[in-house]
């Protein structure tokens, strides 16, 4: 058991019994936001953050590979549902309290200059998210906010207007509880709440990986008894006859080998629902990553854990599933390619290798001439253009989910000031909601909405 303090702080030993005004459960992102709101709104109470690990802000260090992805520098209404999977009604109102413009202003005016990238997203100037840490920490020094660390909260109890909460080793008073533990990779992170009549759902994770049949080691045999030709320029022959073309099975093996390659703009979907994004790609050793494949695994974040991530993706590698879009641009490579063989001319939009990938999955003869291809073969190559078949097999594992789907239901909060309909004075902000976006510094800025809505209706009321 320790207790958080400045490093210019002398760590204080603090009593087994505990009185705070204001009590913040956890000292993450919108945690400590939320304390510093208080504090500057002129609230006059004292405040305590209670972190169960042995510091605060450990999860906002690492975010953004360490850069910190602050928030997006805009946000059309009209995007939210596919931005905020679940809670985007919630935000809509959320933001127009507290916009981004607002959080980019608030953390330049704190001492932190930011620069916007071309997709929108907003980092610090420095590009570490150290800095943003110790804008906070240093923030909440200033004002007084005491922090007790390696505290995990057991259980909060309604007594006479008050609420006792009971730590690992103290116990606290409290007239206001925020409860700020963001996302919880189990039900059990949340049994604190066991004696209130708060709505949970449970917890599955969000934004990750997606593993593809087939493995890295399996491919090299594959590809090594079938031809080389997932390389370009290599040297082999086939005969002409394409029924001699071996063809790859429709799993992931091959794919593996392209891992590193990245396409800007693939259409991917979840076989037989409408659970569909087009975005860019990264084709991994295990199987796809990169935006489309975390936005996908977002939106369909329940359907994919209730299906244990085991399904079939179809890939549209030109960005549609429209036939008539592949076909025309196949018509137009054997117009201006036709003298060439199809090894070593592609659509542009195809990298060379996963190319002669494609080639190898239809059985299409790389060394034929573009004017000399079949109606069969180029009946194949739409199919594979525009519905690419894959089997799902599970998520890649990541130790635990910086994002989680699930958490404090949103009908038993007042989401205009993130207050619990049935407790007066207890809060629950951030990822500890049923809360969640894509990435793009989406979930950070419910972090400092959520934080600011419920630091606002505190000060007026208490």
């Amino acid at each position: 058991m320790s207790f958080k303090a400045s490093p210019r702080q002398p760590i204080i030993n603090y009593q087994l019994s505990i009185v705070s005004d204001i009590l913040i459960i956890g000292g993450g992102a919108a945690g400590c936001f939320a304390a510093v709101a208080l504090s500057e709104l002129g609230s006059g109470h004292n405040i305590t953050v209670v972190e169960r690990l042995s510091r605060t802000l450990a999860k906002l260090r690492l975010t953004g590979g360490g850069r910190c992805n602050i928030t997006h520098a805009t946000i059309d209404p009209r995007q939210l549902p596919t931005i905020y999977p679940r809670g985007h009604r919630q935000m809509k109102y959320l933001l127009q309290q507290f916009s981004t413009r607002d959080a980019m202003d608030w953390w330049e005016r704190h001492g932190v200059p930011l620069v916007t990238q071309a997709d929108g997203c907003v980092f610090p100037r420095s590009q570490s998210a150290e800095q943003v840490a110790a804008t906070l920490e240093r923030l909440m020094q200033r004002h007084g906010v005491r922090v007790m660390t390696q505290q995990a909260v057991k259980r909060i109890q309604p007594i006479d207007n008050k609420y006792k909460i009971t730590t690992t080793s103290h116990t606290l008073t409290a007239d206001v509880v925020i409860i700020a533990v963001g996302g919880q990779p189990r039900a059990q992170g949340l049994q604190m709440l066991d004696g209130l009549d708060i709505k949970r759902i449970d917890p599955v994770p969000s934004l990750y990986a997606l593993k593809i049949a087939g493995s890295t080691k399996d491919s090299l045999g594959l590809v090594a008894q079938t031809s080389s030709s997932v390389k370009p320029n290599s040297n082999y022959s086939l005969s002409t006859d394409e029924t001699s073309v071996p063809q790859v099975p429709r799993d992931g093996r091959a794919l593996s080998t392209l891992s590193g390659i990245v396409l800007d703009s693939v259409r991917l979907q979840l076989a037989g629902t409408r659970y569909a994004i087009t975005d860019t790609l990264l084709l991994t050793h295990r199987g796809i990553s990169g935006p489309a494949t975390l936005r996908l695994t977002s939106m369909a974040a329940r359907w994919l854990a209730e299906k244990q991530y085991r399904a079939t993706i179809n890939i549209a590698w030109l960005g549609s599933a429209d036939t008539a879009l592949a076909e025309r641009e196949l018509s137009r490579m054997m117009q201006s390619a036709r003298a060439m063989m199809l090894r070593n001319a592609h659509p542009p939009a195809i990298p060379s290798r996963l190319w002669s990938l494609l080639l190898q999955r239809v059985g299409v003869n790389p060394e034929r001439r573009w004017a000399d291809i079949t109606p069969k073969e180029r009946n194949k190559l739409t199919n594979v253009l525009t519905a690419d078949t894959y089997q799902v097999i599970g998520r890649s594992a990541t130790g635990d989910e910086f994002v989680t789907a699930g958490g404090i239901a949103l009908p038993a909060l007042n989401t205009q000031t993130m207050e619990a309909r049935q407790h007066p004075q207890l809060y629950c902000i951030g990822e500890a909601t049923d809360i969640d976006a894509i990435c793009g510094g989406y979930n950070l800025q419910a972090a400092w909405s959520t934080a600011m809505a419920a630091a606002r209706n505190i000060s007026k009321t208490i």
